[in-house]
């Protein structure tokens, strides 16, 4: 269990890392392990986790009001993911089916650019596709030895779609 810094108490079970909000709500945080990084062409050495975070049951949506300390839990959580990792990548990625997966992204994308405001050279790099209905981003440590090679993966995947014709938007920074 880890108590400092984190507003929410959380345990790190074998297969999540699990807390309680004040409201009662149980929340899980999962990092998969992912071994078909190649189809997005991250043709990389280092391990690449998927980041899932949800409810543990599903809420009705005035469940989710707006509370801070969720967030920082969620950080603290990724803060110690790295500490433990300093060569882990993790891609987080929102599907759109249910018309809020950008809502999801953006919001994530926001408690991220306040790590970086907050843990100066921890998560450095967010790289960012948006293709049609699924938007994704990758969080490494700035000091990662493929950091580039990955930037230059999801401009490749970018131009790729470009040059297919397919619909897509990017930001890549």
């Amino acid at each position: 269990m880890s108590k400092s810094s984190s507003p929410y108490d959380f345990i790190i079970l074998p297969d999540k890392v699990s807390f309680l909000t004040k409201r009662g709500i149980d929340y899980a945080c999962v990092f998969i392990l992912d071994e078909e990084t190649k189809h997005l062409g991250l043709n990389v050495k280092a391990p690449v986790y998927q980041f899932v975070f949800f409810p543990e049951k599903p809420q009705s949506e005035s469940s989710y009001k707006n509370d801070a300390r969720i967030h920082l839990t969620v950080v603290r959580i990724l803060q110690d993911f790295f500490a433990k990792n300093p060569k882990g990548i993790i891609m987080y990625f929102c599907d759109d089916s249910d018309s809020k997966g950008k809502a999801r992204h953006n919001l994530f994308e926001k408690w991220v650019h306040k790590f970086n405001g907050t843990v100066p050279k921890k998560i450095m790099l967010n790289l960012s596709v948006e293709l049609s209905s699924i938007h994704i981003s990758l969080l490494i440590n700035e000091n990662h030895p493929e950091i580039g090679a990955l930037h230059k993966a999801m401009k490749t995947q970018a131009e790729e779609l470009k040059t297919a014709g397919k619909p897509f938007t990017s930001n890549i920074q």
